[in-house]
């Protein structure tokens, strides 16, 4: 088994529901992204006692994490005032979990300042601000 040697999985939203099969909605709610979350770590924690930790991206809401440190939403870079400023949001995602590692790594690990930390957001709001290739 695979999760025993991970810090964090990060699915985004679409991801985790088709790893569980979950049927999408046709808007993804926060309530829709805790749940998925809850159940994807209900499932590995039967499995294993340390569960990694999930983090998942939901694109316009942000990112929602549950872990042993900290459970909780991040905001995104650009709130819903904001949406005409991205450009194209292919990339969004892989950018924050650039911006993540980096993060993770300035600060010794720390989950919450790893991610809620510039770093993930800003390199995210970089990639979406410009025509993916």
């Amino acid at each position: 088994m695979l999760a025993p040697h991970l810090t964090v999985i990060s699915p985004n939203v679409l991801e985790l529901q088709s790893l569980l099969s979950i049927e999408p909605g046709t808007e993804t709610t926060l309530e829709d992204v805790t749940k998925a979350a809850q159940t994807l770590h209900d499932l590995v924690s039967a499995q294993i006692s340390e569960v990694p930790a999930i983090i998942v991206r939901a694109g316009r809401l942000g990112s929602y994490t549950l872990s042993s440190q900290w459970t909780g939403w991040i905001t995104p870079y650009f709130t819903s005032n904001d949406q005409s400023r991205v450009i194209d949001p292919t990339g969004g995602g892989n950018g924050f979990l650039g911006g993540l590692c980096a993060g993770l790594s300035l600060s010794n690990g720390d989950m919450r300042e790893g991610e809620s930390g510039v770093r993930s957001r800003l390199i995210g709001r970089i990639t979406v601000c410009s025509y993916g290739s």
